[in-house]
C-alpha cells in the first residue's frame, strides 16, 4: 500500500497476526495512535515504512523480535522515548530513518554494530550536531 492521506486510524493490535506478511509500507496516511506490540509478532516482516504519519507513543520492544527486518522507516512522527536497545536484534537490518521524531537519549551502540547496516539518518539540530548521541549516524 502507498500514499494514501485518506486513509485514517489506527494499527489494530490484531495486525501482530498478519504473521506472513513480509512487507507493510504505509507512508504519509493519517495513521494516529501508538504502534501496538503486536507488531513484534509479524515475524516474516522485513520492510516497515510507517512515515510521514502522526504515530505516536514509545517504540515497542517487541520490534526486537522482527528478526529478518531490512528496512525500518519510522520518520516524521510524534514518537517519543528512547530507541529501545532490542533493536540491536535485528541482524539483517540495513536502512533505519527515524528522524522528525521527539527521540532522546541515544542510538544504541547495537545498532551500529549491525554488520548489514549501511544507512542510519535522525535529527541534527541547526549547528549539524546529532540531536540524539550516535557513534554512526548521519544527519537528516
Amino acid at each position: 500500500m502507498g500514499s494514501n492521506p485518506g486513509l485514517v486510524g489506527t494499527l489494530p493490535t490484531v495486525i501482530g497476526e498478519s504473521v506472513k506478511t513480509t512487507e507493510l509500507t504505509i507512508p504519509n496516511c493519517n495513521l494516529y495512535g501508538s504502534l501496538p506490540e503486536a507488531i513484534g509478532n509479524m515475524e516474516n516482516l522485513n520492510h516497515l515504512d510507517l512515515s510521514r504519519n502522526k504515530i505516536s507513543g514509545t517504540l515497542p520492544d517487541e520490534l526486537g523480535n522482527l528478526s529478518d527486518m531490512g528496512i525500518l522507516i519510522l520518520h516524521s512522527n510524534n514518537l517519543t522515548g528512547t530507541i529501545p536497545e532490542s533493536l540491536g536484534n535485528l541482524g539483517r537490518l540495513n536502512v533505519f530513518k527515524i528522524y522528525g521524531n521527539k527521540l532522546s537519549g541515544s542510538v544504541p551502540d547495537s545498532i551500529c554494530s549491525l554488520k548489514r547496516i549501511t544507512e542510519i539518518e535522525i535529527d541534527c539540530n541547526e549547528s549539524g550536531n546529532f540531536t540524539l548521541a550516535c557513534n554512526c549516524c548521519v544527519c537528516r
